[in-house]
């Protein structure tokens, strides 16, 4: 098995050119050292990406000094603070906040925001790559969020590199005096990852309580109202046609057409009669205004069916009243004819 590879032994190495010259800054009131940016970044979904603002700088425990083939100069190159010699204490009194930085003489004053906003497009074309070509090693997720620390360094022009990105950043390295910085990261991470997630939002969860309320209230007392207008015209409708007689074919013809019209009502139920969930309880972002017009609609809807109900009893009416006359009109008929045989036989 000597000419076999172990799978689980196979690492990924990834060379970077040596970033020369850096740019340096005065730590305190000792000369000019190297830094690297420290970046946090919180990843929300399949993708939406935050970059916090709030970063680190991270300083070398020696000045700076050329590279060479020499050892021993590894302490002014060296500026993760669990690789420095040092480290403890001394490590972490070499962390600066990274807007409180000076500025160097070769470039601008607001050189800090320009670092930022590389900083941002970097970490956008980073994520973007990796979810789109590294599927198998970064799989985006609908309901999930991590957070990643990622690192940067800046070359003498101003220009920013990416130097490498750690899925269990470290926050012991901030040190006791910046750990309201670490604080505020999750304060962003609740806001931008968790709240929403649940529906939360302080601005509008009064306003959405209020609404629901008023459209809760709105529809108890639509669906009470058609349900004493159901009454009423089933009433109307009972003292504007008699029923038939029990026992008679007309009541039997009747309750057959009355169970017809309740299936036919069951089978063909009109979406209108119920008013939208969303509308009701403010789904979009005019749920009362869009409820006002939902609600007139209806009326209107309410009015025409009014109407047509009108003219169906109005119909029914007369074609009773013709079933009337045309059953007085027999009587008549047969009482002549009873009476004219009567007047034959008995005078």
């Amino acid at each position: 098995a000597a000419d076999r590879i172990i799978t689980s032994q196979l690492r990924h190495f990834v060379a970077q050119p040596y970033i020369h010259p850096p740019l340096l800054l005065p730590l305190s009131s000792t000369p000019p050292r190297k830094f690297h940016i420290r970046t946090y970044v919180v990843a929300v979904g399949s993708l939406r990406v935050y970059v916090y603002r709030e970063m680190l700088a991270l300083f070398a425990t020696a000045p700076y000094r050329s590279p060479s083939f020499q050892a021993g100069h590894l302490s002014s190159h060296l500026t993760n603070t669990c690789l420095q010699d040092d480290g403890g204490a001394a490590g972490r009194n070499n962390v600066r906040r990274f807007w409180d930085l000076p500025t160097p003489p070769q470039l601008e004053t607001d050189w800090t925001s320009g670092v930022y906003d590389q900083i941002c497009h970097v970490t956008g074309e980073t994520f973007e790559a990796a979810a789109r070509g590294m599927m198998v090693h970064f799989q985006t997720l609908p309901n999930a969020f991590e957070v990643f620390g990622l690192d940067f360094l800046v070359d003498g022009a101003g220009t920013v590199w990416l130097l490498e990105v750690n899925a269990f950043p470290d926050f012991k390295q901030t040190g006791g005096e910046l750990k309201s910085l670490v604080a505020g990261l999750f304060d962003g991470v609740v806001a931008v990852a968790i709240r929403p997630f649940f529906g939360l939002d302080e601005r509008e969860t009064e306003g959405r309580e209020t609404e629901r309320e008023e459209a809760e209230a709105a529809h108890d007392e639509l669906r009470q109202a058609r349900k004493a207008d159901k009454a009423f015209q089933k009433a109307a409708l009972d003292e504007l046609v008699p029923r038939a007689a029990a026992g008679t074919h007309e009541r039997r013809v009747e309750k057959k057409r009355d169970v017809n019209d309740k299936m036919r009502s069951f089978r063909d139920k009109s979406p209108t009669d119920e008013v939208p969930e969303s509308d009701l309880l403010g789904g979009d972002d005019d749920g009362r205004q869009g409820f006002k017009v939902q609600k007139k609609e209806m009326e209107r809807k309410k009015n025409e069916r009014e109407l047509r109900k009108e003219d169906f009893l109005r119909a029914r009416a007369e074609e009773r009243e013709e079933r009337m006359r045309e059953y007085r009109d027999k009587e008549d008929k047969t009482m002549a004819l009873l009476k004219a045989l009567a007047r034959q036989h008995y005078g």
